[in-house]
Parts: structure tokens; sequence; C-alpha cells
């Protein structure tokens, strides 16, 4: 048998001279702080979930020759269904052979994805994926999908920055 576990047990005693009287005022201010979340519908959720699901595979897909592989290993741990699979895997496709991006997927960079960069006296970033080339010239990408907003012009801007 163990040690015996000491018990503790404490009672608050309160006398009549330690009562505080606290007078309740009704005020709006609490409105300005009030944040209220709309329960999002089917249709936001799941293409957040999907949008979310591309930035996965993408992070995982540093050269066109991995989609293939990257897709089947996510099919086989049950994170994508074979309906999924196709849909997600041509949309992919489409981006990795798009003609303005498709020379950072040929594999002749140097790739990081999701790595953190320390701004001195900054926040942290952590873009989507960085290729570097062999004369040490570097290109960020970061994945957007949905309507396009101003904090991901500003998030852009600050990479470049």
């Amino acid at each position: 048998m163990g040690a015996a576990i000491p018990r503790f047990s404490a009672e608050k005693v309160i006398n009549e001279n330690d009562k505080l009287e606290v007078e309740v005022g009704i005020s709006n201010h609490w409105k300005d702080h009030l944040i209220v979340f709309s329960r999002d519908s089917d249709e936001v959720s799941s293409a957040q979930e999907k949008g979310l699901l591309m930035h996965e595979l993408l992070s995982k897909i540093t050269h066109k020759d991995l989609l293939s592989e990257v897709m089947h290993e996510e099919f086989q741990l049950g994170m994508i269904s074979e309906g999924t699979k196709n849909t997600v895997e041509h949309e992919i496709n489409q981006i990795i052979n798009h003609p303005e991006l498709k020379i950072y997927f040929e594999g002749t960079d140097r790739v990081l994805c999701e790595r953190e960069i320390l701004v001195p006296n900054g926040p942290i970033l952590r873009p989507d994926r960085i290729n570097i080339t062999s004369e040490g010239s570097a290109t960020v990408l970061d994945y957007k999908t949905g309507t396009p907003k101003i904090e991901d012009e500003e998030q852009i801007e600050s990479y470049r920055n």
C-alpha cells in the first residue's frame, strides 16, 4: 500500500462585520465588448474544411512528382475519401501545373513549407511556402481560398517587407 494522502478541509467563517454591500448598476458598456459568433452554414463550413485540406496537402507537395504519393498516403490514412481525393487531386494538379506557378513545383528549388520567420522586434511570420533558388533568391507563396480580403494583401505585403 502507498503512503496515506493527507486530506485538508477548510471552513470559511463569516461574521456580521465581514459583510460587504455591493451596489449593482445596469450599464450598456458591455455591448461595446460583445462579440457574437454566428453558426456557419454547412456550405461555409465545407469550404473552410476544403481550404484547410488544400493547405495541408500543398504543404506536403514540395514538387509535382509528390502529388500522387501524398494523395495516396492521405487516402490510406483515412484523411480523405475517394470522392474528395479525386476532386482535390484535380484542383491541386491545376495549381502545380498553372503556367505562372509550375516553376515553383519543378523540384529544382529548396522548398520550406510552413516555416516560421523571426522578424527582429516584429511578429513571427509563417508563409505557406518559400522557394529558394540555387542563386539564393526567394519566392514566398501563400495559398488563399475563398473571397479575397484586404487582410490577405496586408499579410503578403508583410512577407515581402
